[in-house]
């Protein structure tokens, strides 16, 4: 589990998971909708010159749409009514099948498995699909499972 950075917004997620019912301590099967791809960059100097540095493709939350970025599946626990903390885990099996995807993908993850004690993880499995989607999100383009 990689604890997704700043950059990547994961207070977004956590926003539209309570906007969809979920609180803290609840276990679901949800869709997570409007996400995308981007790489992170580093600037520094090196030698008394700027530099930049690409580094690997990260998901990122911050286009989510507010009304359906999170859709519940299936409740698998109820949470507890308290607020979901934005401190956001995502699993290496996801964060390996985005690896492998260009930056500025965008992509709906289908059916992932998200617990929400403590800190916010989201989980992959064989029943998880990850749909390449154009940019409005209207036409899937892939179907790639994990």
């Amino acid at each position: 589990m990689a604890r997704a950075k700043m950059y990547q917004q994961p207070e977004v997620l956590t926003e539209r998971m309570e906007q969809a019912g979920v609180s803290h301590d609840a276990v679901v099967r949800a869709d997570i909708i409007g996400a995308h791809t981007a790489r992170a960059s580093r600037t520094g100097t090196t030698g008394g010159l700027k530099t930049r540095s690409v580094g690997p493709v990260h998901l990122h939350f911050c286009e989510m749409p507010e009304e359906e970025g999170f859709k519940v599946r299936e409740v698998l626990a109820e949470g507890d009514g308290d607020q979901v903390t934005d401190k956001v885990f995502i699993c290496e099996r996801l964060r390996q099948a985005i690896s492998q995807l260009k930056p500025d993908t965008c992509l709906n993850i289908r059916n992932a498995h998200v617990s929400t004690n403590g800190q916010t993880r989201v989980f992959v499995d064989q029943d998880t699909r990850l749909e390449i989607v154009d940019v409005e999100g209207k036409e899937t383009h892939e179907v790639l499972t994990v």
